[in-house]
């Protein structure tokens, strides 16, 4: 399945929006595993990951067409 990818912070010096394949049934660790796998430099970079506006547990499932956001930790007011 398709999945969306937005990234922002430093996460987006190592990897930009792009759209990645994933198999069916995967969940958040599943995508944080890939994503690893194929930007291993990320690896050293803390980040949350959202579905849509909801920030994901590692056992949140994911649907094909899904838009996650990587995002490091922010602060602000």
């Amino acid at each position: 399945m398709k999945i969306q990818l937005r990234t922002f912070g430093v996460v987006s010096d190592h990897l930009k929006d792009t759209t990645i394949e994933i198999a069916p049934n995967a969940t958040i660790r599943d995508l944080r595993h890939v994503v690893l796998q194929r930007y291993p430099e990320l690896s050293q970079q803390y980040f949350r990951m959202a579905i849509g506006t909801r920030m994901a547990e590692d056992d949140s499932e994911l649907m094909n067409g899904d838009e996650v956001s990587l995002m490091p930790p922010f602060a602000g007011g």
